[in-house]
């Protein structure tokens, strides 16, 4: 007996002395076509797996032979190139493909890699009839076999991934048109706004500095000729009129925000606020039961213009004052944590308060929760401090309840040491 193997399949065969042995070679025979029928399903099935990933990513191979000069292509190439698959391609055939732009481009990718037996990619548009084109990626790679050249690889349809990149181009072209068109109004707007500043400034002013001083002088000399209605009337002229002043100070200086250059620095807090509290104590308007209880914790140094910053906290803490003068023991607390690359300053005090169903009015312009006659303003301090602290790149919210206090948080970036 003996066996005999065929290392192309696998498979191991037998011949017995005795038997049969024409048996024996048929069965064999038999097995070794199984074997062969088996690896040819196999590579057919692989070719189809290949053809489809080809077909799915829009990509075909090639292969140039220096020698024969012959140039191997892949089904998927002729339907990039819109050829019939009767013809054989020939490299002269993929140039004329190619726009009378774009040839010299090619000699010259194929000039060095040759030179230097690299090659990089090559992306160009490649005319598919008179009328329409698309785009292609070119790979090779250099390799010599028996002394002779031999270059394979890969040719790509990009045409959606070229589209989809102009497309994008133009989109970034309008958005830039837009954006310059807005940059536009937006100049014009703060031209106009500068030029009603100005207005308020000096148009409104001077009549309400003569309604305000004659009425002064009316109340000083001709006081005892008037009835003591007329007087009351009379205070109200010149009540009003100095809060209209106040109301066209905060409006102008809400205005200026957003033209004053940041001039940004370290800031030391601690010695910032101790200066407002002093300065807002001394020039205090507001009438207490009891002397204010201020404590001011140990504040984390920040980075921001001093000078809006200060505004910041003039804003918060005058705010609590004003709010805690009708409070039994009125008490605020000035403090800060570090949170990441951020200090969260906090102002809380045990006055007046407000409702949280309204919290989302206290940043806007002329936004009251008080009524005037209950504590004076004008609705324009939170937010002058919202906008500062936007244009640091910061966040201001409030947490408070009725008649318990208020609470305003706001973050700044933190000052590395």
């Amino acid at each position: 007996s003996g066996t005999f193997g065929d290392q192309s399949t696998g498979c191991t065969y037998e011949l017995n002395p005795g038997h049969d042995e024409i048996a024996d070679l048929a069965k064999n025979f038999n097995l070794m076509a199984q074997a062969i029928s088996l690896r040819e399903n196999r590579l057919i099935q692989s070719e189809q797996r290949l053809e489809n990933a080809q077909r799915i990513a829009l990509l075909g191979n090639w292969q140039w032979d220096g020698e024969s000069r012959e140039l191997f292509c892949s089904d998927q190439i002729y339907k990039i190139l819109a050829t019939s698959p009767d013809i054989t391609l020939t490299p002269r055939d993929f140039i004329r493909k190619l726009p009378i732009t774009e040839r010299k481009h090619f000699f010259d990718f194929l000039r060095q890699g040759l030179s230097t037996e690299h090659f990089d990619e090559f992306e160009s548009s490649v005319l598919i009839n008179q009328s329409d084109s698309d785009y292609v990626r070119l790979r090779a790679e250099f390799e010599q076999v028996n002394g002779h050249i031999l270059l394979s690889g890969t040719l790509q349809d990009i045409s959606k991934v070229k589209r989809d990149e102009l497309e994008i181009i133009e989109l970034n072209r309008d958005l830039e048109k837009k954006v310059a068109k807005r940059t536009e109004e937006l100049q014009r707007i703060n031209q106009e706004l500068e030029a009603f500043s100005y207005s308020v400034s000096h148009d409104l002013r001077a009549p309400l500095r003569a309604i305000s001083g004659f009425s002064q002088i009316l109340r000083e000399e001709h006081g005892p000729d008037l009835t003591p209605e007329a007087c009351r009337y009379l205070g109200l002229v010149i009540e009003n009129s100095q809060m209209m002043g106040t109301l066209i100070d905060d409006l102008l200086r809400f205005s200026r925000l957003n033209r004053h250059e940041l001039k940004q620095q370290v800031i030391e807090t601690v010695p910032l606020v101790n200066q407002v509290v002093d300065e807002l104590l001394q020039d205090s308007v507001y009438t207490f039961r009891h002397t204010p209880d201020i404590e001011i914790s140990e504040l984390k140094n920040c980075y921001g213009d001093p000078a809006l910053i200060k505004q910041v906290f003039v804003n918060l803490i005058s705010n609590a004052l004003k709010f805690t003068q009708k409070t039994e023991h009125p008490s605020i607390q000035i403090s800060s944590a570090q949170q990441d690359s951020q200090v969260v300053y906090r102002v809380s005090d045990n006055g007046a308060g407000f409702d949280m169903q309204y919290a989302e009015k206290l940043f806007g312009v002329f936004q009251r929760l008080h009524h005037q006659s209950e504590f004076s303003g004008t609705g324009v301090g939170l937010a002058i401090v919202q906008r500062v602290i936007a244009r640091h790149h910061g966040k201001i919210w409030a947490q408070a309840e009725p008649d318990k206090g208020a609470t305003f948080y706001f973050t700044l970036a933190k000052h590395e040491e």
